[in-house]
């Protein structure tokens, strides 16, 4: 199974083309842009990074739980992390059946394979199966013209605060089947 963690999130070689209806847009591998800070529901609904707070209510209703001192909102299917009442933090936790209540704009929902996502996002991440499980994150700095670089492994200590504006990450776990 796979979750989907966004902070914020770019760069390099052949595309892939998202099984997203509502664009055929053509994706480039390692190459990230705006729109994949965001997700889309299976009724089409867009959630994105810097929505507020009262904006996802309309868009998705009302969360079912939160957790206060993390400022995270729970829905069913998807977890909110919230600062300054804008989305900063997505986590995708869809036990919808077919696992695709919620995917990114590249077509990529819980549950999906590692190889699924290699496609769709490029093998420039960076993979540690340290405790177990194999996690795929992909590490990006917005840079001063509004692009994303993405961040090698040997180039981690330039991720140093995790929090903050100008680093984003897309992180994936996998289970042991995938």
């Amino acid at each position: 199974m796979i979750k989907l963690i966004f902070t914020l999130i770019l760069v390099l070689s052949g595309g892939y083309n998202s099984n997203n209806t509502e664009s055929n847009q053509i994706f480039e591998h390692n190459l990230f842009i705006e729109k994949d800070f965001n997700f889309i529901d299976n009724n089409g609904t867009t959630i994105g990074m810097g929505t507020s707070v009262d904006e996802i209510g309309k868009l998705i209703g009302r969360h079912v739980d939160t957790i206060d001192f993390m400022h995270l909102y729970i829905f069913d299917g998807v977890e909110l992390h919230y600062k300054d009442n804008k989305v900063n933090g997505i986590i995708i936790r869809d036990s919808t059946p077919n696992n695709k209540k919620y995917k990114t704009f590249r077509g990529i929902g819980y549950g999906d394979k590692y190889d699924n996502v290699i496609e769709a996002y490029g093998d420039e991440g960076i993979t540690d199966t340290t405790y177990g499980t194999k996690m795929l994150t992909y590490l990006l700095e917005r840079t001063d013209n509004g692009n994303y670089e993405l961040l090698k492994s040997n180039e981690e200590n330039r991720f140093k605060e995790r929090f903050e504006e100008r680093f984003v990450s897309l992180s994936m776990n996998f289970d042991k089947k995938g």
